[in-house]
């Protein structure tokens, strides 16, 4: 099974590094226009196509599908629990070193601090699986 997960990994910069190498300099596209049907298809990942003229997008892209369904099929997933004991830790981290760690963020800071250590913890778990 890690021989089948350092395949996808591979493929993964694989295709990365074409796509850097043919990237094509299509007018008007830059990241942040939003893909349109204008947009020349540049991959077609797991069955969606992904449009786009930037490489960096598209390594990205290519690299988080791969990702997703990897964590899919092998049950990787970060549980509630994981995500506090994270940013307790960081608190913690942070009053050692005598930088204030509030322990109430408001509901919008809360959310992205919780997404943040969610992508943390599922990236740590998917390179450990790897």
């Amino acid at each position: 099974m890690r021989i089948r997960a350092w395949l996808l990994l591979c493929l993964a910069l694989i295709a990365g590094s074409l796509v850097k190498a043919q990237r094509a300099d299509a007018p008007g596209s830059d990241a942040m226009t939003p893909p349109d049907a204008q947009t020349a298809l540049a991959a077609t990942v797991l069955g969606e196509e992904v449009r786009t003229g930037d490489a960096g997008e598209m390594q990205q892209i290519v690299l988080t599908e791969l990702f997703d369904r990897y964590a899919e099929l092998h049950g990787v997933e970060v549980s509630d629990a994981e995500i506090e004991t994270h940013v307790e830790a960081m608190q913690r981290g942070m009053r050692a070193k005598g930088l204030t760690a509030e322990d109430e963020l408001p509901p919008e800071e809360a959310a992205q601090v919780e997404q943040m250590g969610r992508a943390m913890i599922r990236q740590w778990k998917l390179n450990r699986a790897l």
